[in-house]
């Protein structure tokens, strides 16, 4: 059973120094990124950031934003290494989803996740998200988003491109 909450000062903190495993690790939040900047600023967080718990543990936060098209919430799921199962996240997700529809008025929920994690956008695909495809074909300027460039190894070489795919599920 997890539970959400208004993401709290000291469990945001927490947050920004979880370290995830190598396949997770585009989910760490940088140091003196945007992400970690929203996450550690109380003031700016207004009433979009949630944490994550159960069984008295904190085990992740998400976010849930639909101030530009109040049709449409942007969410963003964050797990802490040791949750991230398939069995947990479809539990949390579906949980989540029904959060949602109880506390903001829209309509859809849509995720973005990376080309690089193809366990996210199948989670949740069967969690009911239909694939959309890759965010670029949805005429966005992909220059805006710095998620997307290329992954690249120790010597600064290009291994492949980093997309994002954008999921969305009906929840009105």
């Amino acid at each position: 059973m997890v539970e959400f909450r208004k993401l709290e000062q000291n469990s945001a903190q927490t947050i920004a120094n979880w370290y995830f495993p190598d396949d997770y690790q585009w989910t760490t939040l940088g140091k003196h990124s945007e992400n970690e900047y929203y996450l550690l600023n109380e003031n700016l967080r207004n009433n979009n950031y949630y944490q994550i718990t159960g069984d008295g543990q904190l085990k992740g936060y998400f976010s849930i934003n639909n101030e530009i098209r109040q049709e449409y919430g942007a969410l963003q799921l964050v797990l802490k290494p040791e949750f991230c199962n398939e069995r947990f996240e479809m539990e949390v997700i579906n949980n989540i989803t029904d959060f949602i529809r109880q506390i903001r008025d829209c309509n859809y929920v849509n995720v973005m996740a990376y080309s690089t994690q193809p366990h996210a956008i199948k989670v949740y695909e069967k969690c009911g998200f239909e694939n959309k495809g890759e965010l670029s074909g949805q005429g966005h300027d992909m220059a805006a988003y710095e998620q997307e460039g290329f992954d690249v190894d120790e010597s600064g070489k290009k291994i492949e491109e980093i997309k994002l795919t954008v999921l969305s599920k009906k929840i009105r």
